[in-house]
């Protein structure tokens, strides 16, 4: 059973990543016209600045996903390649826990902060006459760092597939 939760959510998040990587395509597109229109013809479009802002935000958060299925953050790995597999992988579980606790706390009070600019239908700081909806946007917060959290649970079940070293969980019978 958590064998199955755990694949179902690697497989949402490699789903996700590999969306999100995509997304690189669109923004330099977005970056190149919009620098061209403004140093060729010294016309930026009202929207040059603020869609690549969105776009590389969601790359960002969404490729954070990918990151932790793949065990790919950065880390300090000092203390494991000094110690036997065993503490090796209680290490992975006792890293994964916090990671999982902070980011569930990053996701309920980041959810707080969507809902209430959503229901003020918060539009964008930056005072351009693009001025689009930043509400939409600011939800991809709590949903990039639930699903990392939901990650973390998932490596500890299964272990990243780049961690050769780590033995997975036994599950309960």
């Amino acid at each position: 059973m958590l064998k199955i939760f755990a694949e179902k959510i690697s497989n949402l998040s490699r789903n996700i990543g590999n969306i999100a990587a995509l997304l690189i395509l669109p923004l330099i597109i977005l970056i190149v016209y919009a620098t061209s229109k403004r140093y060729f013809f010294d016309s930026m479009p009202s929207w040059g600045y603020e869609v690549p802002i969105f776009i590389y935000g969601i790359f960002f958060l969404m490729g954070g996903i990918l990151c932790q299925l793949k065990g790919k953050h950065v880390n300090v790995d000092i203390l494991p390649k000094y110690v036997s597999p065993k503490w090796q992988r209680r290490l992975s579980v006792i890293s994964n826990v916090m990671i999982a606790i902070a980011c569930f706390t990053v996701a309920y009070y980041a959810s707080k902060w969507a809902y209430e600019s959503t229901l003020i239908n918060e539009r964008s700081v930056h005072q351009t006459d693009f001025n689009p909806t930043v509400w939409w946007f600011k939800w991809f917060v709590p949903v990039s760092f639930l699903l990392i959290a939901l990650q973390s649970i998932a490596n500890i079940i299964l272990p990243p597939p780049d961690s050769d070293d780590l033995k997975p969980l036994k599950e309960d019978k």
